[in-house]
């Protein structure tokens, strides 16, 4: 006889690692992981478009501190206080490289903050 509540091994385990938030762990930890070539392409069109301050990945790397995601945000602490405000202003460019880099979307990660 067939539950009419059962579920797959698939729908389970999505079950059990959406309860536990480890998913998003899974994912910050990618990131944190693939930061040096995400901020390398962030750097690479920041540059391009002419501004006024040009930055280095090596350098934002070097400031990065932590990296976590929790409720689809992404929380990158820096200890500069003037780069928090140039990536603040360019956050949503840094957030597409974010989605470029792992083919995903808003669905994934809907915003970063710097700290």
């Amino acid at each position: 006889m067939k539950r009419s509540n059962a579920e797959t091994v698939g729908e389970l385990s999505q079950r059990i690692l959406k309860l536990f938030h480890i998913d998003e762990n899974v994912m910050a930890l990618d990131i944190k992981e693939d930061w040096p070539q995400i901020v390398g392409s962030f750097c690479k069109v920041y540059n391009g478009m002419g501004t006024i301050y040009q930055l280095d990945a090596g350098l934002i790397c070097q400031y990065t501190q932590g990296i976590r995601l929790k409720d689809k945000k992404l929380y990158v602490t820096l200890t500069s206080a003037p780069l928090i405000q140039e990536l603040k202003m360019n956050s949503q460019l840094m957030l597409s490289k974010i989605w470029e880099h792992y083919e995903i979307n808003a669905d994934i990660i809907k915003s970063i903050h710097f700290n």
